[in-house]
């Protein structure tokens, strides 16, 4: 469980962008220290009676850094498919939060945003109404068929997302310079 919790939360921290599919895939894309960078897809399927949760990494030469979010270059490797849970509880689950920890839910494609619409103490409006995705958790257990089931729940903040700028608050207006002393 330690090595499934460190590199689920590590793909998380480090991403640079992450697209959630539905409750049960979410892909991640994680430029590294080494100029390199990889594109995890993290899956929780059926197989037979038993539930897998499972990382697909796809690893890349370079990144390019001067898009916005940054993204993987060069020639891919072959995919590398690591199972991490091979008796995961049946109803396992990625939940996703935005950045002020909001829930947000993903259906057909579409973000909902739940909880309450008022703000808490400390967070903004825009904050909270944000539906940009800024946190993943993978809800699961592990030893599912046995009876020493152990519940598990790692979550991770998205502490490295490249920012895309949005629209502005409100319109500008240019202002002349000039004359500002009063008229008689």
């Amino acid at each position: 469980m330690s090595i499934t919790d460190a590199t689920f939360r590590s793909d998380v921290l480090w991403a640079s962008s992450i697209t959630a599919t539905d409750q049960h895939q979410v892909q991640m894309t994680v430029p590294g220290q080494d100029g390199g960078c990889q594109i995890a897809t993290w899956t929780i399927t059926a197989v037979g009676a038993v539930t897998n949760v499972q990382a697909s990494t796809v690893s890349y030469p370079g990144c390019d850094a001067t898009a916005n979010p940054v993204t993987c270059s060069g020639t891919p490797s072959p995919a590398s498919v690591q199972t991490f849970m091979g008796d995961a509880a049946p109803d396992s689950t990625f939940t996703y939060a935005n950045a002020a920890g909001r829930p947000l839910t993903l259906t057909a494609g579409a973000t909902t945003l739940g909880g309450s619409d008022t703000p808490p103490s400390g967070i903004t409006a825009k904050q909270w109404a944000s539906p940009g995705l800024g946190a993943v958790a993978l809800n699961t257990g592990q030893g599912a068929t046995s009876t020493a089931a152990t519940g598990y729940r790692f979550a991770q903040t998205a502490d490295n997302l490249s920012v895309v700028p949005g629209p502005a608050d409100a319109p500008t207006h240019f202002v002349p310079e000039g004359d500002l002393t009063a008229l008689p």
